[in-house]
């Protein structure tokens, strides 16, 4: 398992090269010429406390964002495990505070997912790291945990139901939770509900299916009670085709596909880079805004999603370095990126903030 206590030196050196090699990146990196006519500006509003990494969870709850697992790309301990079970809440008022640690029982994990319910955090799945005495093992992983932000302690919950998966998809409806699709020994499109009132740990419910291809590595957000799923990959190949579902009722509606498939058609002649896999998306102000990663791994185009027209409005590029496999969320209408990685040795720690209607100003992260 993890040691909490890790060696201040190692690290120091080590975040010491990543803000080089980050400086370095930074410093070739510019809005595009087309980027000149679009809305939005993007604002480093400061830094991560915890380690550098990528594929971690973040969910929030009561105006809180809570960021933890994911994969630092480096030995942390001397098990040679990389992947972390620290937890953070972030607070837009006071800044970060550590929570605490996943338990011993949990095994550390990245590419998970969470979502918050009945004003607990619940995360799970995902790819495992531990060691035995017979060497390095990484399992997809079916379990899941509470944490509760009032007494800052976890417990394991049911296991999730469906097959043990990677790069799923997680959101929550009117205090219950929804995981589906993802990766197991191939793509996948079901779908499952979880009710935390219901028995002790909580209880599982299959639901109907998303329609459509089976991915991984996709995207959901919530407007009005409603999710809308996109992007990701399947059989390799990033898919097009986009969906909302009602929980209320358990029904799929298919909607217009993020690429530029109707010849007919002039909405979509625009839509040249939505489709994606290992990006992140949040909501503000009843609109989704879809962001980092791309159709080449890395990637910074940004979009926003108007659930009353179904059309998609490119927006200003994230002005952070390209990455994919960060985490988005939104807390009061302002939504956020941070971590990620642009390669196997670059993992960011920097968070930023999304203003849509803003005009783009080179000056405000000099």
């Amino acid at each position: 398992m993890i040691s909490q206590n890790l060696s201040v030196h190692k690290w120091a050196v080590r975040i010491l090269n990543l803000g080089m090699a980050a400086s370095i990146v930074l410093s070739l990196s510019s809005c595009s010429d087309d980027d000149e006519d679009l809305l939005g500006n993007w604002v480093r509003v400061g830094t991560f406390e915890g380690f550098p990494r990528s594929g971690a969870v973040a969910v929030t709850l009561n105006g809180k964002a809570y960021i933890g697992t994911g994969t630092d790309g480096n030995d942390l301990d001397d098990n040679n495990i990389d992947r972390v079970k620290d937890f953070w809440v972030f607070d837009s008022a006071s800044g970060w505070t550590q929570l605490a640690y996943m338990p011993d029982e949990a095994i550390a994990r990245d590419e998970a997912v969470g979502f918050a319910a009945a004003g607990k955090v619940f995360i799970g799945t995902g790819y495992g790291e531990y060691r035995t005495s017979a060497g390095l093992q990484t399992p997809k992983l079916d379990d899941f945990w509470e944490y509760n932000p009032g007494t800052n302690a976890w417990r394991q919950v049911a296991d999730f139901p469906g097959s043990a998966r990677q790069g799923a998809i997680a959101f929550a409806i009117q205090d219950k939770g929804y995981v589906g699709t993802g990766y197991a020994t191939s793509e996948l499109q079901d779908l499952y509900e979880f009710d935390p009132s219901v028995g002790e740990l909580g209880t599982w419910t299959k639901k109907a299916s998303h329609p459509g291809y089976k991915r991984r590595d996709a995207v959901v957000f919530v407007i009005n009670d409603i999710a809308y799923i996109c992007t990701g990959l399947n059989n390799g190949a990033r898919v097009t085709d986009f969906y909302s579902y009602n929980a209320a009722d358990d029904t799929w509606t298919k909607l217009r596909a993020i690429a530029d498939l109707d010849d007919n058609e002039s909405f979509d002649d625009d839509y040249s880079d939505i489709v994606r896999s290992d990006g992140v998306a949040f909501v503000m102000n009843g609109k989704g805004y879809l962001c980092t990663a791309g159709v080449n791994s890395v990637g910074s185009s940004v979009w926003e999603y108007d659930p009353t027209s179904d059309l998609w409005d490119e927006k200003t590029s994230f002005e952070g370095v390209s990455r994919k496999c960060a985490v988005g969320f939104a807390i009061d209408n302002v939504g956020y990126v941070m971590t990620g990685r642009s390669s196997s040795t670059n993992y960011f720690d920097d968070v930023w903030r999304f203003e849509p209607n803003a005009e783009q100003d080179d000056n405000d992260n000099e």
